[in-house]
């Protein structure tokens, strides 16, 4: 029992770590730091579709892995 749950917040760590991953993916893809637009070849035209991905999947993981998170405080 104690290994599942420590198996669950090692998962919603990295699912977590994911999700912040994609969204400061998005932020530095939308306000073009770094030249990270050039630097993946991306056509002005796809960026917007690009961010909205990256917002939509971040999102979906962060809560996913706070809600991961959140069960395995409860379980303690």
């Amino acid at each position: 029992m104690r290994a599942r749950i420590t198996v669950r917040l090692v998962f919603a760590s990295v699912q977590s770590f994911i999700a912040f991953s994609a969204l400061v993916l998005a932020l530095l893809l939308n306000f073009n730091l770094f030249g990270i637009q050039s630097l993946f070849d991306i056509p002005d035209r796809a960026i917007a579709f690009y961010v909205t991905m990256l917002v939509v999947f971040g999102v979906t993981f962060l809560i996913s892995g706070f809600f991961l998170v959140y069960e395995w405080w409860e379980k303690l």
